[in-house]
């Protein structure tokens, strides 16, 4: 894994948020792959703001996604469906419908994670 901390990261409702995709290699010659339709995402519990300081340097809750860490947030809220759009822990399909609802190209969204998919793998 790689990670790199970007500064203006893409926020949904105000949020930073990871994508969990799980992804199955039946086989490597012929490079045999599927990716599962639905994922989760996870959301921190704290607004994002890109005017760093000590004090927002320092709230986990606002730069890290982590489960284990959120949930001791008071302000933690579990989705309460897969449709949920609300929860700190949402359905990677929800979030596509509500992208798609901002206009968003979701093909394209698609076609580059499967891409970043097989260039990964084809390192390997």
């Amino acid at each position: 894994m790689v990670q790199e901390y970007i500064k203006d990261p893409y926020l949904i409702d105000g949020l930073k948020f990871d994508i969990r995709l799980y992804v199955l290699v039946t086989s490597a010659e012929p490079l045999k792959v599927f990716l599962y339709q639905d994922g989760l995402v996870r959301f921190a519990t704290e607004k994002y703001s890109n005017k760093m300081n000590s004090t927002n340097m320092q709230n986990m809750f606002v730069h890290l996604t982590n489960y284990s860490v959120n949930k001791m947030n008071p302000g933690f809220k579990n989705s309460q469906s897969l449709d949920d759009d609300s929860g700190h822990k949402r359905s990677w399909l929800t979030v596509l419908r509500r992208l798609e609802q901002e206009g968003r190209n979701i093909k394209e969204i698609n076609h580059k994670i499967k891409d970043i998919i097989v260039k990964t793998l084809l390192t390997i």
